[in-house]
């Protein structure tokens, strides 16, 4: 299977289903996104459990689960590349 269809599946396989998924499924679909080179994919991925989740605390749980993950493939949720953006 070519990595860009490895990429797509597991985007899918993040936001398919009605509750959000478990923690390792969204970072081997990070790792498959940031593998072909396809950081808004891997962006993405956080706005999908951002809608998925119950509340902002169980958000929160996630992204600090995934946070190490996150810093190593340097992949900045959206709310984090536009704090960028207002700063500059």
């Amino acid at each position: 299977m070519s990595m860009l269809r490895l990429a797509a599946r597991s985007t899918v396989s993040v936001s398919a289903f009605a509750r959000p998924a478990q923690v390792a499924v969204i970072e081997e679909a990070l790792r498959a996104a940031r593998r072909v080179n396809d950081y808004s994919t891997a962006v993405r991925i956080f706005e999908g459990l951002k809608e998925k989740t119950e509340n902002a605390q169980q958000y929160q749980q996630y992204m600090t689960e995934t946070e190490p993950l996150r810093k190593e493939l340097g992949i900045l949720t959206r709310e984090e590349l536009y704090s960028q953006i207002d700063s500059k």
